[in-house]
C-alpha cells in the first residue's frame, strides 16, 4: 500500500503538483470595443505556487523562420555568395533547432510530463517527489 507522506519530513500534508497548478491557475479573456472595432485580449494568471509547480513546456519550432532565411538565401546568393552563405547558415540553425525541439517535444517531453503528473509536494517542507 502507498504510504501518503512526505519522504523527507513525514508529513501527511501532501498535494500533487498537477492539482495545485490547476487550481491555481485561471484563463481569462477581454474584449473591448472602440466604435466599430474591437480588441480581445486573451492570458493566464497563476499563483507563486501553482507557478512553481508548472508542468515542463514544450520546446518552440522554428520551420518558418528556416524557410524564409533559406528563401533569402536563395534570392540574395543569386547576386552575391556571401549573402546566400550568410543567410543559408542562419536558415541551418533554424532547421537544426527545429529538428531538436520536434525530437524533444516527441521522445522526452511527453515522459516528462507524465512524471510531472505523478509528482507532489510537501507543504510542509517544500519537498517535490514522486510518491513510491
Amino acid at each position: 500500500m502507498r504510504e501518503f507522506k512526505c519522504p523527507h519530513c513525514g508529513s501527511e500534508n501532501i498535494q500533487k503538483c498537477e492539482v495545485i497548478y490547476m487550481s491555481g491557475t485561471v484563463s481569462h479573456t477581454s474584449t473591448t470595443t472602440f466604435g466599430k472595432y474591437e480588441a480581445t485580449t486573451e492570458g493566464q494568471a497563476a499563483t507563486d505556487l501553482a507557478q512553481a509547480v508548472a508542468p515542463p513546456a514544450k520546446m518552440e519550432t522554428s520551420w518558418v523562420a528556416g524557410l524564409i532565411f533559406g528563401g533569402l538565401a536563395y534570392l540574395f546568393g543569386i547576386d552575391s555568395f556571401l549573402a546566400g552563405l550568410v543567410l543559408g547558415a542562419i536558415a541551418l540553425v533554424f532547421f537544426k533547432g527545429s529538428i531538436d525541439a520536434e525530437k524533444y517535444n516527441n521522445e522526452i517531453y511527453p515522459k516528462e510530463y507524465e512524471r510531472w503528473r505523478n509528482t507532489y509536494i510537501c507543504h510542509r517542507c517544500g519537498n517535490q517527489f514522486l510518491l513510491k
